[in-house]
């Protein structure tokens, strides 16, 4: 994402510049800072030369980025469950769960708080004398009246795409782990990480309908 891009509105938690029927305010700015899914803060400002204010992700409940063609993707701060142990202050135990904050991407938002969301992440990787970022996507789900989401996928460039299948199929499996006839789905490769909706249509049928 680059530093100066257009964003269309921001929902904040705290303030009063842009009140909506909600309580909370709307600020529409220019993102003037890096941005993906586990930064701490954001700075905005009114305009691409303006001196930019800081929002701490605690804050913030929505970002809505708008293109040059006009067209939107929504980022929402939800809480996912951590797949180990975190010493950072933003992170909360939960029945033996550790969960944080998360700008996703949201893909879908279902029923009873169902979502598909995506989570992009920034890691530097060493070999040697060379460090390299590396990026991945990660795919989660939230259940139904669930706190939290739960990792669905992740992929990274390059990787080998029946490796991120196998993946998909392990993570998926212990996520639905409580609905076994989902599982026989699963491990029968109904499902495929390229179209992850399709089996957070499939549990949104079981516990919706």
């Amino acid at each position: 994402m680059p530093d100066d891009c257009a964003v269309g509105s921001i929902r904040i938690g705290t303030g009063n510049d842009y009140p909506d029927h909600e309580g909370r305010h709307t600020a529409r700015s220019y993102l003037r800072s890096p941005f993906y899914s586990t930064i701490q803060y954001v700075d905005l400002s009114q305009s691409p030369t303006a001196k930019p204010r800081r929002y701490p992700i605690g804050e913030i409940d929505r970002i809505v980025m708008v293109g040059l063609d006009g067209d939107t993707v929504n980022y929402v701060r939800e809480i996912r469950y951590r797949m180990f142990k975190s010493n950072s202050p933003d992170t909360k135990k939960e029945k033996g769960r550790y969960r944080m904050p998360v700008l996703f991407r949201e893909d879908y938002r279902g029923k009873d708080g169902i979502a598909l969301l995506t989570e992009f992440r920034e890691t530097e990787q060493t070999t040697g004398l060379r460090t390299a970022l590396q990026k991945e996507r990660w795919c989660y789900v939230k259940l139904k009246d669930e706190p939290a989401a739960r990792v669905l996928s992740v992929s990274t460039a390059g990787e080998n795409p029946e490796s991120t299948q196998k993946n998909f199929v392990r993570f998926a499996k212990q996520t639905f782990a409580n609905y076994p006839d989902l599982v026989q789905r699963i491990e029968s490769n109904e499902f495929s990480v390229k179209d992850p909706l399709k089996l957070v249509k499939a549990y949104e049928a079981i516990v919706t309908y």
